[in-house]
């Protein structure tokens, strides 16, 4: 039993960070061109904000597609499914703002004026 224990202590750990019960997916949210600046912020501000609470990766797609007269990007989001659910929640509320108020200023989240 001696020996046993002294091979476990041979198997290398991997760090925390690398454990996880979660696998990494890419999921894509195509968004209107006119309101990438609202996700993006000034000096990719509030897209960090977002990345930096939810834990993910957001990339904006070099394609557009125009359809009706709507010139569409699409955003790239990497993380754990979950955490990517949030993310779309979290972008497509500020979509809602921007739309149901179009003079909005380009706010970040929790921030008041």
């Amino acid at each position: 039993m001696a020996e046993f224990s002294n091979d476990i202590k041979k198997i290398p750990t991997v760090s925390k960070s690398f454990v996880s019960n979660e696998q990494t997916i890419s999921e894509t949210l195509p968004v209107p061109s006119s309101r990438i600046k609202f996700i993006v912020g000034q000096k990719r501000s509030q897209l960090n904000k977002i990345e930096k609470r939810f834990g993910v990766k957001i990339s904006i797609m070099s394609n557009e597609l125009i359809v009706d007269n709507i010139i569409w990007q699409t955003l790239s989001i990497v993380g754990e499914k979950q955490k990517i659910d949030a993310t779309k929640m979290v972008i497509i509320k500020i979509l809602l703002n921007t739309t149901m108020y179009p003079n909005i200023k380009n706010k970040t989240i929790g921030k008041k004026e």
